[in-house]
């Protein structure tokens, strides 16, 4: 099987992470390293209207869930909002 050193994963909600969660499971043996980043979806180009507080909190929630069980991407969780 191939081994991925290093996978990039987006996610926009916590169900987008859930669903991704559930499809690397198989192969998590065969990834050494997984960098999550938060996305937002956007309305068909309308303006995002949310709080940049509120952006960095979804993030944060979203982002944790993939290194609690049942998904424990051996994510080590890192925040920088100015990236």
């Amino acid at each position: 099987m191939v081994r991925f050193q290093h996978i990039l994963i987006p996610v926009a909600s916590e169900e987008d992470a859930r669903t991704t969660c559930a499809a690397l499971q198989p192969y998590l043996d065969d990834i050494e390293r997984v960098t999550a980043v938060h996305v937002i979806e956007k309305a068909q180009g309308a303006p995002d209207k949310a709080p940049l507080e509120k952006r960095r909190n979804d993030a944060a929630e979203y982002l944790q869930y993939l290194t609690k069980r049942p998904c424990q991407l051996g994510l080590k969780p890192q925040f920088h909002p100015d990236r």
